[in-house]
């Protein structure tokens, strides 16, 4: 398989196959071998669904939020070829959730792949979307209610931009990273100074 011509909606139809044949949990690794890349893009795409598509799992946003954030310093230092701990790599998910999680990023997938092509090469190598993923992925890791999804599906549609080159998706994903990121500074500027419970009552009566 020609990584660099199939489309990635293809390759998770082929893990999603795998997935429905074996009815057995699936390790991230073996998620990574069948998809055949050693991108980050790709890696961070399947460390971030689990929390970003559709039902958030909050059991993998500290162990796959640890793994994103681990990626992301390796992005910024420069290193050319991702590494993972080999306990991450042995992490499995669910057969139920997997299934989930891959039809409907298919689905999405299947709506504006063809919206998605290489271009704008130089957005996709901008260190300061790294800066702004990593601390949202700081977020994702917190322990903390709603502070997994949106951040996940920044870094899910940054993933993609990676993967198939397209820097114009990756801008997009950068921008939104820093109007979420103002956000959750925002947020915990109103923690810090009325307090936990305060916030919570004035963003319930705000909406």
């Amino acid at each position: 398989m020609n990584n660099n011509t199939t489309k990635l909606s293809t390759r998770l139809k082929v893990l999603l196959s795998g997935v429905e044949l074996t009815q057995k949990p699936i390790s991230i690794g073996h998620m990574i071998q069948i998809t055949g890349s050693e991108g980050f893009g790709i890696l961070m795409l399947l460390l971030s669904m689990p929390s970003a598509i559709p039902m958030p799992i909050p059991i993998f946003s500290i162990p796959f939020g640890t793994a994103i954030a681990f990626l992301l310093i390796q992005m910024l230092i420069g290193r050319k070829t991702p590494w993972l701990p080999q306990a991450i790599n042995n992490t499995t998910i669910s057969v139920s959730a997997a299934k989930t999680m891959l039809n409907s990023s298919i689905k999405l997938l299947n709506k504006v792949e063809h919206l998605i092509h290489p271009r704008w090469n130089w957005a996709c190598k901008n260190k300061l979307a790294y800066i702004i993923l990593f601390v949202l992925t700081c977020v994702l890791i917190a322990p903390f209610p709603l502070t997994n999804t949106a951040p996940a599906l920044v870094i899910f549609l940054f993933s993609i931009g990676l993967i198939e080159n397209d820097g114009l998706i990756c801008t997009i994903a950068f921008l939104l990273g820093i109007l979420l990121t103002c956000f959750y500074a925002v947020i915990a500027y109103y923690i810090f100074t009325l307090g936990f419970k305060a916030t919570i009552t004035l963003i319930k009566n705000f909406f």
